[in-house]
């Protein structure tokens, strides 16, 4: 397990802004910028950017003391089981739990993306709530769903 740093930003914005990731991790927002992004978050002190594999990125945001808000990024020749996607990210979550306060992990998966649910479900996360019309994306309001995972 690589943690980001200033030297990773350029690989991190290039996943981030992969031309299969980015419509699928991005909303609505007019201040999407994959660069900026990377950048904010590997500088942030608070937040984790863990990389485990070269295909694969995953931020850790605290939302209080012991519960991160995971937010991924798979390119896709590393999707699916055969290429080690739930392997990567289970690793992520892993070292999270070994290596910082983390008791938790949660994300928010807009309703649309039912591959992103099955995914997460399948890296032993269970619904744990929604919210409605939360979501803005091509102009139409999605449902999110709550997914978490504990220690």
């Amino acid at each position: 397990m690589h943690i980001a740093t200033g030297h990773d930003i350029e690989h991190v914005a290039e996943i981030l802004g992969h031309s299969e990731v980015l419509p699928f991790i991005a909303d609505d927002s007019p201040f999407v910028d994959p660069v900026a992004t990377a950048t904010a978050c590997i500088l942030n002190d608070s937040i984790y950017v863990l990389i485990p594999n070269a295909y694969a990125v995953f931020a850790f945001m605290p939302r209080n003391y012991v519960m991160y808000e995971i937010h991924s990024a798979i390119l896709p020749e590393g999707r699916g089981s055969e290429n080690g996607s739930k392997d990567a990210a289970n690793a992520a979550v892993e070292w999270m739990f070994e290596n910082t306060p983390c008791e938790k992990i949660i994300s928010w998966v807009p309703s649309y993306n039912k591959t992103a649910l099955h995914f997460a479900l399948a890296c032993g996360c269970k619904q744990e709530g929604v919210v409605k019309d939360s979501y803005k994306k091509d102009g139409k309001l999605y449902d999110q769903y709550l997914v978490g995972r504990e220690k």
